[in-house]
């Protein structure tokens, strides 16, 4: 008879015989997907294994934990040998971890064995060649163009007869129209941002300008011989200077320059003399009159204020004239390439740029000698300005061919771009957040580049929706790491600390935060994401003093704080500028390097002893890390060190986009590739990623 207890019965061998299907079908289905014995049709346990620990380390590497991302790929070896993909990614967090050789090492072998992909054997060839660049002989500079931009293009006229060419911090440059009374703003990539026309009153014939990152734009306005000062956006701040031949008064005022200490000085080209105003207009001198060791100025053009020196280019002396910041003549440097000079500006510490009319001109200051940078190409050209941008290109303003020539190094503008995606956030996948360092072959940050620059690709298909989010050099924020040492000598610099500390946070707060970390026996982050200058100011003073303190291991730490930080990231050592006996007994000089440079973070040291010196070991990260260092106690402070770290660039992008694979809820490995082109220079880089398990 047909019982409820029966059909319970009936029901659970029925829900059994189910259960035990599906495991049948499970196990099928995974032998099946598993690359193990597909004739037995068992599963490969240590593919298993070696999957699982592979996904633990490239979620703990997108998260900045590199030595936790390492013993999972150490793991994952351990049960698949033969596993490439792992072994590439070994490489990869040892390369960020700062073992660069040992990470190069890794890549050629899979090369040699498996192949790796284009992308990733051009990167591993530049890591390459950045590893033999300081054994490389410097080679002299040959331009060539590769841009010109018209000033009428389809017919619109976009500028007239340039007087002057400019750099931007951006990565772009102004242009000074002369004819059409305006000053131009264009990107990195050729195309025009903005016009500044000078207000209600406008431009009256400008001719040259020249910014600082406080005070914003002074042009100078031939026509009107005046100056004005006004805001990166053209909002006009103020006018000085009038017409006439007495103090402070102009006659066709052409270029200008500023010495950053207060004060712009213009060539006053029809008193024939430079005149000097503070920042405010009020007029402090001038100068270039004849004396008895010099023949006097006659017809003034270019002049540059560098290194407490002012340059100044007389054209129809064909000489530059150098003077203390005073005035006061001190030689004359002539060349018998040099015929009629015009603009001056700075290419390097070493050199200037001199525009010659029909050519280019490169000064070495030590030798005072000039040569060519570029040869004459016949055209009736009238070259008054010349500039070197932050990306290394050289631009030129021909009057006469009413041209801006953009201009590399021959030797750099087939090398390529190097790439980096440093990691990815896919946390809220599909929405994927990629952040991507760009800078070329020789490691400089490659400035400016916009959306359209970037092409976003998940295993060869297109994304969706990928965004240009925006460039960390355009944040005004600044991660940074105060590393103080704990040494028993440093106990006296008390009040130094102190002092230091709360400058550097009175200019980086509240736009960006700070961490501490002391210098001890056994280096303590004392503050993490500080954002009070209290705070910071305590965290700095604590902590105990002694003879035994760890170098190499507090800088570890100090740049392990900045590694998830999407601002510019540096470290400030507060020094007595010497290192201990065992400064480098866990990490090597070379690797603490690295770790800093494979991961975008500067070092900067602030010495605090009585003469200002420091170990030759600091002053080697610093430079090649693209830090600086100062001495605490000179006239400024930190202010200048603060103000460097708001404008250092890292070529840093972050980019958004909508993935349109399936991540297998979290299971299956998402290649992504990232293409990068600009001027017909181009690179790659390639990375993957899980999405968040589910």
């Amino acid at each position: 008879m047909y019982t409820k207890q029966s059909a319970k019965q009936g029901m659970l061998k029925l829900t059994l015989f189910c259960l035990v299907f599906c495991v049948i079908g499970m196990h099928s289905i995974n032998a099946q997907e598993s690359p193990g014995d597909e004739t037995s049709g068992t599963i490969d346990m240590d593919q298993v294994y070696a999957e699982r620990e592979f996904r633990f380390a490239v979620r703990a590497f997108h998260r900045g934990e590199y030595n936790k991302a390492l013993l999972s790929l150490e793991k994952s070896l351990s049960f698949k040998q033969d596993f490439t993909l792992a072994h590439s990614w070994l490489a990869r967090t040892y390369y960020r971890n700062g073992f660069t050789s040992t990470a190069i090492d890794i890549w050629s072998r899979i090369i040699e064995s498996d192949g790796l992909g284009a992308a990733m054997e051009q990167m591993v060839e530049t890591l390459k060649y950045r590893r033999e660049l300081p054994s490389i002989p410097p080679e002299k500079p040959k331009f060539v163009e590769f841009e010109q931009i018209d000033g009428v293009k389809e017919d619109v006229q976009v500028f007239k007869r340039p007087t002057a060419v400019h750099p931007t911090s951006a990565g772009g440059f102004y242009v000074v129209s002369f004819a059409t009374n305006e000053v131009l703003e264009f990107s990195a990539n050729g195309g025009l941002k903005r016009s500044l026309r000078g207000g209600i009153e406008g431009l009256n014939h400008p001719f040259d300008i020249v910014s600082n990152p406080e005070e914003g734009l002074f042009i100078t306005e031939f026509s009107g011989d005046r100056i004005v000062n006004c805001t990166p956006e053209g909002r006009v701040k103020k006018r000085f200077g009038e017409t006439g031949t007495g103090p402070g008064q102009l006659l066709g005022p052409q270029y200008i320059t500023d010495d950053r200490d207060g004060y712009v000085y213009v060539t006053d080209q029809g008193n024939r003399r430079v005149a000097k105003f503070d920042y405010e207009g009020n007029f402090i001198l001038s100068f270039g009159k004849s004396t008895n060791d010099f023949d006097g100025l006659r017809q003034p053009t270019g002049i540059l204020a560098y290194n407490d020196f002012i340059y100044v280019a007389d054209k129809n002396r064909a000489a530059v004239d150098v003077f203390d910041e005073s005035g006061n003549y001190i030689d004359s440097l002539r060349s018998k390439f040099m015929e009629n000079p015009e603009g001056i500006s700075l290419y390097s510490p070493e050199h200037l740029l001199i525009a010659d009319e029909d050519q280019v001109l490169l000064l070495e200051l030590e030798t005072r000698t000039f040569s060519p940078l570029n040869s004459p190409d016949g055209r009736r050209t009238k070259i008054l300005s010349a500039c070197r941008d932050v990306n290394d290109n050289v631009l030129i303003a021909d009057f006469n061919q009413n041209s801006i020539s953009m201009q590399a190094d021959f030797s750099r503008m087939y090398s390529g771009l190097f790439v980096r995606i440093n990691q990815i956030n896919a946390e809220n996948f599909p929405k994927v957040y990629l952040d991507i360092t760009v800078q070329r072959r020789t490691g400089e940050p490659f400035v400016g580049l916009e959306g359209t620059n970037f092409f976003v690709t998940e295993d060869r298909y297109p994304v969706e929706n990928a965004v240009l989010e925006y460039a960390v050099d355009q944040l005004q924020s600044t991660e940074v790491t105060l590393m103080v040492e704990g040494s028993t000598a440093m106990k006296k610099n008390a009040e130094g600390i102190g002092q230091a500390a709360a400058g550097i946070a009175e200019t980086l707060l509240p736009q960006g935060s700070v961490n501490v970390v002391r210098a001890g026996a056994q280096p303590v982050l004392q503050l993490e994401g500080g954002r009070t200058a209290d705070s910071i100011k305590s965290a700095s003073l604590s902590g105990e003093f002694g003879e035994d303190w760890k170098f190499d291991q507090s800088l570890r730490l100090s740049a392990t704080s900045l590694l998830t930080a999407g601002e510019r990231r540096s470290i400030v050592f507060f020094s007595t500028g010497t290192l201990p006996g065992q400064a480098f007994d866990s990490y090597e000089l070379i690797h603490l390097l690295d770790y800093l440079r494979n991961n975008n973070i500067t070092f900067h040291c602030v010495t605090m002893n009585g003469d200002g010196s420091m170990a030759p070991e600091l002053s080697y990260l610093c430079e090649k890390s693209g830090g600086s260092s100062l001495y605490l106690y000179n006239p400024s402070g930190v202010k200048p060190l603060a103000e460097q770290l708001h404008r250092r660039k890292s070529g840093r992008y972050i980019i958004s986009y909508n993935s349109n694979r399936d991540s297998d809820f979290g299971r299956a490995y998402l290649p992504v590739e990232t293409q990068v082109s600009i001027f017909g220079r181009s690179g790659r880089g390639e990375i993957g990623y899980y999405g968040p398990p589910e």
